[in-house]
């Protein structure tokens, strides 16, 4: 088994004090108690690596960001694949990617720059983009998120090569307190499953596994 993990993620992998210097987290603050992960322990990637005896090596995850983008934070940069290497350039032996949930609720990297997204890839000038509020994703949002994917895999066998590549499957969200699911399954007209089926793909393509 694996002895030393890297993640690429977002917001749900994210945790004060765990990622690169410069990274949005979204657990933190005043976020630990309403969301009831108080301790790093407690975060999925955590109980992941526990549960394996291993290690992390680098977490890799910024809240917020989008698979596609091309520029950092976006997972298909050539900057969030360097992230997954240790301090010293070392790869880990396994890196687990759970990242697209920002791709399925913003339905592309256009929308999510006119929402003024702090997670928007740095290249771009916001006042190039005029501001709106995000509403249906393009007809090719999935195909360019199955492209993206790919871009990600590829960049990440690029920086480790030796390493086994987990992609992870997007979940439903719930809301804490109510006892009824009320995920919306096309929040920008492409079903969730869509996105899933697109990660399945590339991974077949690039050699990696899915957790689903």
């Amino acid at each position: 088994m694996a002895k030393t993990f890297s993640i690429l993620g977002d917001s749900i992998s994210t945790f004060d004090g765990w990622n690169p210097p410069g990274f949005d987290v979204f657990y933190s603050d005043e976020r630990l108690e309403k969301t009831g992960v108080t301790h790093v322990e407690q975060t999925w990637w955590h109980l992941l690596i526990d549960h394996f005896g291993g290690t992390l090596l680098k977490n890799d995850s910024f809240s917020g960001s989008l698979v596609e983008g091309g520029f950092f934070p976006a997972g298909d940069s050539d900057a969030r694949a360097d992230a997954i290497l240790g301090d010293e350039g070392e790869a880990p032996d396994a890196i687990v990617c759970f990242i697209g949930i920002n791709d399925y609720g913003w339905g592309g990297a256009e929308a999510q720059a006119a929402g003024r997204s702090h997670a928007m890839p740095r290249c771009i000038d916001p006042a190039s983009v005029p501001e709106q509020v995000a509403g249906a994703a393009p007809a090719d949002a999935v195909d360019r998120f199955g492209a993206a994917y790919r871009t990600m895999l590829r960049n990440i066998h690029a920086a480790a090569p030796e390493a086994a590549v987990y992609c992870i499957t997007l979940l439903p969200g719930r809301t804490h307190g109510i006892d009824h699911p009320e995920f919306c399954y096309r929040l920008r007209g492409h079903h969730l499953d869509e996105y899933n089926a697109a990660i399945r793909d590339a991974a077949a393509a690039e050699g990696c596994r899915v957790a689903d």
